[in-house]
């Protein structure tokens, strides 16, 4: 069989895994990003909510106005 030369996905891994310093580096990072993420999630949801609630309290405001 004709060997072939590795795919561009298997460099990349087969270069972490001769530089373990790399890696390292790549998953702090990539644990160190994940309590950002989180906080933008809650960020939205949170803006979602409290935009809902203004609404429901708008309407509620304006049908005691117009009782």
């Amino acid at each position: 069989m004709k060997q072939t030369e590795p795919r561009r996905v298997d460099k990349f891994w087969l270069t972490l895994i001769e530089r373990p310093a790399v890696f390292l580096v790549l998953v702090l990072i990539g644990l160190g990003m994940l309590p950002v993420a989180v906080w933008m999630d809650l960020r939205a949801i949170s803006d979602a909510s409290l935009r809902s609630q203004a609404v429901d309290l708008d309407q509620a405001i304006g049908k005691i106005r117009t009782y």
